[in-house]
């Protein structure tokens, strides 16, 4: 929202019901509950409406069949009623995610092999979006993992590390392609501002690679900014116990109604132990960089969280 807004965009944040817009208190931004199941509701409120940035469910259902619903099917909705408007937006960004189309690629161009049913469902919504193409102006913005502000990824992690243990999954050496969730949205917008043939899809990220230690280090380094002193004690979290871990929290989540971050549907990319964005020629032609890097980012965030009364 703040990225549009910087840029002079009059901003509308749709949300379920149901959902907590506590992170939108102090914004700008117009809040609308949304019923997504009704195409024609949403025609309505996208009349006069230049381009839609459709982030989905982010990954966080309470089931199998959730996953398909928030990301799937409400993209196929949305779509339908972007088309369905006669004076309706002519943009549509999708942001999805590297689990929609899988690892250990060495091209962009590659043929998407999700590993989970959550990036199973993200490319239901990518193919939904790409089959639009020829009544909007679509693209695809495949994020990397993200952090940052009010994003809760690398909280419990660093709560860990500031009571003494830095936890890695899988192996320390375990890599990444990361990015600051400021920076995926100044990506979104680049990608809904810019003039583009449609159906493009992009990866952008950081720019580095980053191991699992490097992650803990910098979450380290980010808590340590703030006064407060941590050791370097590691644990690694092997398949086994990240497996039974994700399936104790989809138990909890059905008896507590919070959403686990680490669930079964995820399992598949949690399991992989390479998860960098292939090479992207996008990048380099729109000559896109980020603006944080992972230990500025770090820092940012644990402040973030301090502030907050998160950490």
């Amino acid at each position: 929202m703040d990225a549009l807004i910087a840029r002079g965009h009059q901003v509308d944040a749709w949300m379920r019901p149901t959902a907590d817009a506590t992170n939108l208190v102090g914004s700008r931004a117009e809040i609308v509950r949304t019923d997504y199941r009704n195409v024609d509701a949403m025609a309505k409120l996208l009349r006069g409406v230049d381009g839609v940035i459709h982030v989905a469910g982010g990954g966080l259902a309470p089931s199998r069949e959730g996953l398909y619903q928030m990301n799937g099917d409400i993209t196929r909705r949305l779509l339908g009623a972007c088309k369905k408007g006669l004076h309706g937006p002519r943009k549509f960004v999708f942001v999805s995610s590297l689990a929609a189309f899988g690892f250990r690629k060495t091209s962009a161009d590659e043929v998407a092999t999700p590993v989970s049913d959550y990036g199973r469902s993200k490319r239901e919504a990518e193919l939904e979006t790409l089959a639009a193409q020829n009544d909007l102006d679509v693209s695809i913005v495949r994020s990397p993992v993200i952090y940052g502000t009010r994003d809760t990824r690398f909280l419990q992690m660093a709560k860990w590390i500031k009571r003494g243990v830095r936890p890695h999954l899988i192996t320390p050496d375990r890599v990444y392609s990361l990015m600051h969730v400021e920076d995926l949205a100044r990506a979104s917008v680049d990608t809904l501002e810019w003039d583009r043939a449609s159906a493009t899809v992009w990866h952008p990220t950081d720019g580095a690679i980053h191991t699992q230690r490097d992650i803990t280090d910098a979450i380290a380094g980010g808590i340590e900014a703030l006064g407060d002193r941590v050791t370097k004690r590691e644990m690694t979290v092997g398949k086994g116990l990240l497996t039974f871990v994700a399936h104790v929290n989809q138990a909890w989540s059905w008896v507590a109604g919070n959403l686990p971050v680490i669930h079964p549907g995820k399992l598949g990319d949690l399991l992989e132990n390479d998860v960098r964005c292939p090479p992207c020629p996008v990048v380099s032609e729109v000559q896109w960089t980020p603006t944080r890097n992972l230990v500025d980012g770090m820092i940012h965030t644990m402040a973030w969280y301090r502030e907050h009364g998160w950490l």
